[in-house]
C-alpha cells in the first residue's frame, strides 16, 4: 500500500461495548459527503477486513440512493467523495 496525505485509518472494535461518542463527529453512522468536510478529497474508499454477519453485526454501508454494500473480507468499496 502507498499512502499519501491525508490518510485516515481506523479500527472499530466491539470490545468496548460501553463506549459512547463524545461529539457528533465521533458517530460513524452520520450521513455526510467527504468532499464537503475536506475539499481536496477526490475519492474515498474502504477495505473490509471482516465479514458482515459472520464476524460482526451492523455496519452496512448505505449510499444516499439506497444501494447497500455488505462488507466482505478483502472487499473494497471505492466512491467519489
Amino acid at each position: 500500500l502507498y499512502f499519501t496525505a491525508p490518510t485516515f485509518l481506523t479500527r472499530l472494535s466491539g470490545e468496548n461495548a460501553t463506549w459512547e461518542a463524545s461529539e457528533p463527529h465521533d458517530e460513524y453512522y452520520q450521513w455526510h459527503v467527504d468532499r464537503e468536510n475536506t475539499p481536496h478529497y477526490e475519492f474515498s474508499g474502504l477495505l473490509y477486513l471482516s465479514d458482515y454477519d459472520e464476524d460482526f453485526e451492523g455496519g452496512l454501508f448505505t449510499y444516499d440512493d439506497g444501494s447497500v454494500v455488505e462488507p466482505r473480507r478483502g472487499g473494497p468499496n471505492m466512491f467519489a467523495s
